[in-house]
């Protein structure tokens, strides 16, 4: 009888520490340097968040950063989720009333927004989605073969 009880005790010890375990994952931070040559853009980021244990992808992640052009008279600042892409600026009075919306907006329709036509579409388009895949973490970050229009620069990954 004793035995059992000790069993029983054991078993529901095992299993409490397994539920729990479940429940434990890892930190992450991401910094990223992506180029779309065509349009003549940088995109600098920084992604962190946790990922669950079991898990690939952080559900909740968020990415912050920068682009610049030598073509551009401001710094863009982006932040990002996997949904969502919102752009600022500092001087650019048009890009103000965008950020003041703070709605989700395409890169191609900001830079149209301050008279800046040189780009590639396609590249764009691609950009954008890398931006809200780096929210994701590691499993999400696009690396050197990943792409097709946007050059990798620079991909570092911290787990802790």
């Amino acid at each position: 009888m004793q035995f059992n009880i000790k069993l029983k005790i054991i078993i529901l010890v095992i299993a409490l520490t397994s539920f729990t375990a479940c429940k434990d994952g890892f930190n992450y931070k991401t910094s990223v340097i992506y180029k779309a040559e065509a349009s003549n853009l940088t995109v600098h980021l920084e992604a962190s968040g946790f990922i669950l244990h079991g898990h690939d992808l952080d559900d909740d992640g968020r990415v912050e950063g920068y682009m610049v052009s030598p073509k551009l008279e401001d710094t863009i600042y982006i932040q990002a989720n996997e949904n969502e892409l919102f752009l600022s600026s500092n001087k650019n009075n048009k890009l103000k009333k965008y950020s003041s919306d703070f709605k989700s907006v395409s890169i191609k329709h900001y830079l149209n927004a301050i008279n800046y036509k040189d780009y590639n579409a396609e590249e764009l388009i691609e950009l954008e989605n890398v931006i809200k895949a780096t929210a994701y973490g590691a499993k999400g970050t696009y690396i050197n073969g990943q792409t097709n229009l946007i050059k990798v620069l620079k991909v570092d990954f911290n787990t802790y």
